[in-house]
């Protein structure tokens, strides 16, 4: 009766939302199996005027950031309700596009929840009746349950996000069967490799905003930078949006030098401002995305150098177009992580259906039968049998010195490397 004996709202903004906040202490949704939360939730909800009243204000744009949050935070799990309860909330949402207006929010946190919910909505629509307990997609924008979905290069939310990536343990990949259980193997491989190069640019992150403690941060940082022009590609030519950005002061190492002697440096020292290397690029103390670098020598070695990007992903163009215009201050701070060296292999990754040898590498139980080879040299192995302990060298063919005579355990290694698509031999080094 409280939350419906006033629907203003200021009443919306201050005690509404605290209710809602003091509702997502975690220990309360310990309390039943969370079967007390929700009733707690359906009771606020149902019958439907504080529901309604909240919706008309966040659609009106009268709710504060608080109150958003906790709206968003009410939406989520009321979707995430069982079935029979929730079905209704999830065809709302899809219907009056709620999801889509958490997802532009600029709240980080709202932003999240908003993910959750776009998850959560497409888990209803395959008809299935909850998410996966700690399942891929939902915790950030750049986080799905197909690996073929995720963008090699991180999103600012991504690497934000506080919540565990998604890494299947290997009990999980070998309860799987047959090609279920070599497609669970690419993508585990393609989200270790992606969260070991994840790893360094989180790392990289916290040494730059200081929340994790560092000796000395490799790149450069350029601050005060003003929009110079912009750059659009031929759609022909695949290419990615190029913007400029002139720096208002001489660049450090450039500072005191005359124009030859710039030009000269930065010939001779490929690793400033290496091209291709990645940057994280800042507005107003808000992190916007990681463009590349496109190193020209003309345009640096003026005395206000000019800073040339290409934005490799659409959604972090989109993000620089939406703040270029109010930004008060932009930031870039040149990254040492390795991005060239995982982002062929990840590409890659994303691309394999079928794994050569999966039923010997990854099939393979005890009472598999090991295939024969596509070429199965049958005399060549019935010949080495018969010449074990034996000179083989004109059985193939070898001009040599020295008699080549194999021990039965050389033998049978090379029987078995001849007789099956895929054999190890192991043993100590020499002839």
């Amino acid at each position: 009766m409280a939350v419906r004996f006033d629907t203003s709202n200021s009443f919306l903004n201050d005690r509404a939302a605290k209710l809602l906040t003091y509702l997502q202490e975690p220990t309360l949704r310990l309390i039943s199996g969370g079967i007390f939360l929700q009733r707690i939730i359906l009771s606020i909800v149902e019958p439907p005027f504080f529901w309604d009243a909240f919706v008309q204000g966040f659609q009106s744009g009268a709710l504060n950031p608080n109150a958003i949050r906790s709206f968003a935070w009410l939406i989520f799990e009321l979707i995430s309700l069982p079935k029979a309860q929730g079905v209704k909330y999830c065809n709302f949402v899809k219907k009056s596009a709620l999801d889509v207006q958490l997802l532009n929010s600029a709240d980080y946190d709202v932003r999240q929840l908003g993910q959750k919910i776009k998850h959560n909505l497409s888990i209803h629509e395959a008809g299935t009746t909850g998410l996966e307990e700690n399942g891929p997609g939902g915790r950030h924008d750049n986080d799905f349950q197909n690996i073929r979905e995720i963008s090699i290069m991180p999103t600012p939310d991504e690497v934000l996000a506080t919540e565990r990536p998604f890494i299947r343990l290997s009990q999980a990949i070998e309860a799987a069967t047959g090609a279920q259980r070599v497609e669970m193997f690419i993508d585990n491989q393609f989200r270790l490799l992606r969260e070991d190069m994840l790893g360094d640019i989180r790392e990289e992150w916290q040494n730059i905003t200081g929340t994790k403690k560092a000796a000395y941060h490799k790149g450069i940082t350029i601050e005060n930078l003003e929009f110079a022009s912009i750059e659009c590609p031929d759609p022909k030519s695949r290419q990615p949006w190029t913007m400029h950005f002139r720096c208002t002061a001489p660049l450090g190492p450039l500072a005191k030098l005359s124009s030859e002697k710039r030009q000269k440096y930065l010939k001779d020292n490929k690793n400033f401002l290496r091209h291709q290397s990645l940057a994280c690029l800042i507005m107003d103390g808000t992190l916007i995305g990681f463009p590349a670098f496109r190193r020209d020598e003309n345009l640096l070695s003026e005395k206000l150098p000019t800073i040339v990007l290409q934005i490799i992903e659409d959604s972090t163009f989109s993000r620089l177009l939406s703040k270029l215009k109010s930004a008060a201050s932009i930031k870039l701070v040149q990254l040492d992580t390795a991005v060239f060296a995982y982002e062929p292999i990840l590409h890659r990754l994303q691309e394999i259906k079928d794994l050569s040898l999966s039923e010997e590498l990854i099939c393979w139980d005890k009472n598999s039968q090991l295939n024969r080879p596509p070429c199965f040299l049958e005399e060549v192995i019935s010949g080495i049998k018969r010449l074990s302990g034996r000179d083989i060298r004109q059985f193939l063919n070898i001009s040599k010195s020295g008699a080549i005579v194999l021990d039965s355990s050389q033998a049978d290694s090379l029987i078995s490397a001849l007789s099956m698509r895929l054999s190890l031999i192991q043993g100590p080094p020499g002839k």
